[in-house]
Formats: C-alpha cells, structure tokens, sequence
C-alpha cells in the first residue's frame, strides 16, 4: 500500500557481489547472526542434529555466518567478517539460505535463492522480503502473545520455534525425503532435545 500511495512500484532489488574462492558447489547457508539479540535463533545446534544425515548422504556442506568465533556450531563451515558483497556471493551460489530477520534473507529472494525466516520480535507480514515466491517464513507461536516489537525479551520468542519444524522445512526445502518424527516439548524457556 505503500508504494502505491508513493507512486511508485516495488521491484526485485539488485544486489552487488563479489567472487570468493568455494571449494564445496552445493551448501546451504545458515545466518546466525543479527544485530538484535532477540532475533537470534539458539537452537540451530538441534536443528543441524535432525539434518545432518540427509544433507551428508545428499553432500550438501553447510555455511555458518558468525558474529565471532565465540558462537560457532560444531559440523558447519564458518565464515566470520566477510564484506557483504563476499556475503552476497556466497547466498547467491547457495541452494537454501536460513535466517533470522535480517540482510541475507534479502539477498536470497534478490537472487532468487530458496530461503527461510525466522521471525518472533516482528511479524514476517512486516519485515519479509517483498518480492519472490521462494522465501517461507517461520514465525514463533510466542505461547499466544502478541510480538513485543523490541530489543529484549525473556524469554526469548524466537526460540518458541520448534526444531524439528524448521528442521523439516529445510528438507522439504532441498526436496529430501526424510521424515522427522520427533516432536520436542516446551519447558520454561527452552526445548529439551
């Protein structure tokens, strides 16, 4: 509505990368970064214990992008203070991009790369990308609560997210057939595994 009360229209982005050396051609990549901390998904280590197998037996690598080495998950490839055309790049010859609200999604639907987004603080109808059909949106349940629209939460929404749901999702998303039949149960602030 916005763009039309503006006068003008929304149109796919373009967006600048640049080549950085690979030695793996299929990966997906995994953002656990954004500069809010409630945006922040913690249980992408549980996430990669559901997938793992199935992306070996498919030889798809994983890439982490990472705030610092503080944060990095045990069985990706990390990549910490590359420049955001090295980021681009790397989304751009990706074959599914996982993120929380933030830029990479963005480059994922400008290259018309498969992605997925978690979203809690603000719903996905706000801060999705605009254009493109290959981005699917997560949104916690926030135990019925409306989104707080903040930099705090405790406990934090985002991790409401199931990880056998996003864990499923990505494989429907590399068409791998491997169902996941775990359902983990809420407790305080956090999932069991």
């Amino acid at each position: 509505k916005c763009s039309v009360n503006c006068g003008v229209k929304i149109v796919r982005p373009s967006a600048a990368s640049s080549y950085f050396p690979l030695r793996d051609e299929n990966y997906i990549v995994l953002d656990l970064r954004n500069k809010y901390p409630t945006n922040i998904y913690e249980l992408f280590s549980d996430v990669l214990a559901y997938i793992d197998s199935s992306l070996k037996a498919a030889n798809i690598k994983i890439y982490a992008f990472n705030s610092d080495e503080r944060d990095i998950i045990a069985g990706t490839q990390p990549f910490v203070n590359l420049t955001k055309k090295q980021e681009a790049y790397l989304v751009k010859n990706s074959l599914l991009v996982v993120s929380g609200d933030n830029l990479s999604a963005y480059y994922a639907a400008a290259f018309s790369v498969p992605s997925v987004g978690l979203y809690s603080a603000y719903p996905a109808a706000c801060t999705a990308p605009l254009w493109g059909t290959l981005h699917s949106s997560l949104s916690s349940d926030r135990c019925g609560n409306l989104p707080s629209y903040g930099m705090a939460e405790t406990p934090k929404a985002i991790n409401f997210i199931r990880p056998e749901k996003l864990a499923a999702v990505i494989l429907k998303k590399l068409n791998i057939d491997c169902p996941i039949d775990v359902e983990t149960i809420y407790m305080g602030d956090h999932y069991p595994v």
